[in-house]
């Protein structure tokens, strides 16, 4: 949507004439009146600004059929295209690509699925035993020696 200035000073002057009207009959001074209206004038030409230094981007300019509709799009869509590898984005196992040390590094990833996500759960994510055992539909003992046999692992490489 593009700014007509000339035509939306006119709609806001008169306007601003029904309202000053309305504002004479509730008993304002005229002081007050201006006042009035040169805070909406000030809201005006924020919006005057906003559309003046802004340009909209159409819905469809970012589809794969609708190559070459925007010449924004064709200017700057891969700059503004990110990767996942670009992006801050971490997966849930984020923490086994940190791992300084190789050989724990490559123990960690040889683990099974299992027991990341246990690490996971209970180390990141602050889960306790028991609401472990619910995700996993094992008993919380179940849960608590699975735990140990993973610090004893860790152990190892500490």
């Amino acid at each position: 949507m593009a700014w007509n200035n000339g035509l939306e000073r006119k709609r806001f002057d008169e306007e601003q004439e029904k309202l000053a009207a309305g504002y004479r009959a509730a008993g304002m001074t005229e002081e007050q009146i201006e006042q009035m209206h040169q805070f909406d004038l000030e809201a005006f030409n924020s919006t005057r600004r906003f559309f003046e230094h802004n340009q909209q981007i159409p819905d469809n300019v970012f589809g794969t059929d609708d190559e070459g509709l925007c010449p924004l799009n064709d200017k700057f869509l891969e700059i503004m295209s990110v990767t996942i590898e670009q992006s801050d984005a971490k997966s849930r196992y984020w923490w086994t690509e940190e791992i300084d040390n190789p050989e724990l590094a490559k123990q960690i990833k040889a683990l099974g699925k299992k027991d990341i996500e246990l690490i996971t759960l209970h180390v990141f994510e602050n889960f306790t035993q028991e609401e472990i055992s619910k995700e996993f539909g094992i008993s919380q003992r179940a849960v608590g020696k699975r735990i140990e046999k993973l610090r004893k692992f860790f152990k190892y490489f500490c």
